[in-house]
């Protein structure tokens, strides 16, 4: 697609939404197209932040903004649900989970 100035915009996509505010949208490493979390007034200020975006994949400082929004322990308990376990095995498994701050006690833990 061709911008305003003729020429094909290389890394996302900006779109004008029907308040008059912009939208920009970016490819993450792993191929999904990801919104930014926020309009912006001009193009300039969306363009701004897509060379911000395009600069954090390039360096490796890129983080997924979906990452951690599922806690280890939720994402633990329906693993195990989902798995057809023995019943020793799935009370072995609920109880390494732990309630916060325990330790199980086959965990060897360093002096």
């Amino acid at each position: 697609m061709v911008n305003s100035r003729g020429r094909r915009r290389r890394f996302g996509a900006i779109r004008k939404l029907a308040s008059g505010r912009y939208q920009a949208r970016y490819p993450g490493p792993d191929g999904v197209m990801r919104p930014a979390p926020f309009t912006f007034e001009t193009t300039a200020d969306a363009d701004d932040w897509l060379a911000e975006k395009q600069t954090e994949i390039r360096r490796g400082e890129w983080r997924d903004p979906d990452a951690g929004a599922v806690s280890f322990r939720a994402y633990a308990e329906k693993w195990v649900e989902e798995r057809e376990l023995a019943p020793l095995r799935r009370a072995s498994s609920s109880t390494t989970c732990g309630t916060p701050g325990t330790r199980s006690p086959r965990v060897p833990v360093p002096p």
